[in-house]
């Protein structure tokens, strides 16, 4: 499969995030150090100068219904479908690292869960499969 000039610059964009993520999970921290990493390995990318005070008030039906399904999984759960998707366990500690994991395989992404719902059902995650494709509590923040 072929990707275009803009998913190449994604991908290489997530795996720039992947990587800090890794230093920093590992303990070499610093703060909003992925900013300055992401202008000078991806100069083209543009982060807002006011990133810090961007206050999100919404999350999208997708997001939301990410938050259910990790609402709704078991750490067993996590661990048959890492498995199942080859996730190592390093990413897989918790049912959230899990998902940011799944996202950043690409196996779970906006507009394309279908053959990540399948195979749920296929192997017997119904409760997964449910809060994937019914409807979803409108999840909002007010501050």
């Amino acid at each position: 499969m072929a990707f275009s000039t803009a998913d190449a610059n994604f991908r290489s964009l997530m795996l720039t995030v992947s990587n800090w993520f890794d230093g920093y999970s590992d303990g070499v921290t610093q703060q909003f150090g992925l900013q300055q990493l992401i202008k000078e390995k991806h100069p083209s990318f543009q982060i807002p100068e006011d990133i810090r005070n961007i206050v999100i008030t919404e999350f999208t039906q997708h997001r939301q219904r990410l938050i259910n399904l990790g609402m709704v999984m078991t750490p067993d759960e996590v661990e048959q479908i890492g498995v199942l998707y080859n996730i190592a366990k390093k990413h897989a500690a918790d049912r959230w690292s899990f998902i940011m994991a799944l996202e950043q395989s690409m196996i779970i992404c906006e507009g394309k869960m279908e053959a990540f719902i399948k195979t749920l059902k296929e192997n017997g995650f119904p409760k997964a499969v449910e809060v994937l494709t019914e409807g979803t509590i409108n999840f909002k923040i007010n501050l």
